[in-house]
């Protein structure tokens, strides 16, 4: 569920996060510690589902959207 809302959030976003912005996001859609969020980034980034973006020391995501609807396309059959 958590993660489910984790990507629906970064969709929504179309943009590249901070582990800090997702764990504070405007909406309160989350609610989660920063350091649950970023266990949860590290499981999607193995799943090869977010890519990682550093930018002076900065850590940022982005969800791999194209992979994402394809692997969920595959599991649902449809």
């Amino acid at each position: 569920d958590i993660v489910q809302k984790i990507i629906d959030f970064m969709i929504k976003e179309n943009k590249t996060l901070k582990s800090t912005e997702i764990a504070n996001n405007r909406l309160k859609v989350i609610r989660r510690a920063h350091n649950t969020i970023k266990k949860y980034l590290e499981i999607l980034k193995n799943l090869d589902l977010i890519t990682i973006e550093k930018e002076n020391k900065k850590v940022s995501f982005k969800i791999n959207t194209e992979k994402y609807y394809k692997i969920r396309e595959s599991i649902l059959g449809g």
